[in-house]
């Protein structure tokens, strides 16, 4: 099952020199050791592997969405990014639509969903994904992000 957190706080990093801003992901007001890249928490909820983090990264002409699965020490297991050069997305709509997905909106009214796998899947990490979607290298994924 799914949850809001609203233990779950963000606090920006340092910037580590490539002009990327990051941040801390802190929960109840202390540090849990995970830096994620963004500045603007949308959301996170509880899932049976840890936390599932939306969080948003950018200006008026450029917006991206990171959405980050952390295990129960905030480590993270699997990630994906939302971002497309020169488009501007507003992360909103967020809603749990079952026991292991939650739907939201970015990149004007796109529907999006994220879906939690029970268990880690194999995948072939050098397929296109399309939409302004961004993988990083791995051979397990913890969750699929696709259109809904």
């Amino acid at each position: 099952m799914l949850a809001r957190r609203s233990d779950v706080t963000l606090a920006q990093a340092q910037d580590a020199g490539d002009g990327a801003l990051t941040s801390r992901v802190l929960i109840d007001g202390t540090d849990s050791g995970l830096t994620v890249h963004g500045i603007d928490l949308g959301a996170a909820f509880a899932t049976p592997h840890g936390t599932l983090l939306f969080v948003e990264y950018g200006d008026d002409w450029e917006q991206s969405l990171t959405i980050t699965l952390a295990d129960p020490d905030m480590k993270a297991l699997d990630s994906a990014s939302l971002a497309v050069s020169g488009a501007s997305g507003h992360l909103h709509d967020v809603r749990e639509i079952g026991p292991d997905s939650v739907e939201f909106r970015f990149f004007g009214e796109r529907r999006w969903v994220v879906r939690l796998h029970p268990a880690p899947r194999f995948v072939m990490p050098f397929a296109a994904l399309g939409l302004g979607v961004q993988r990083p290298f791995q051979w397990w994924r913890w969750f699929s992000l696709g259109p809904g």
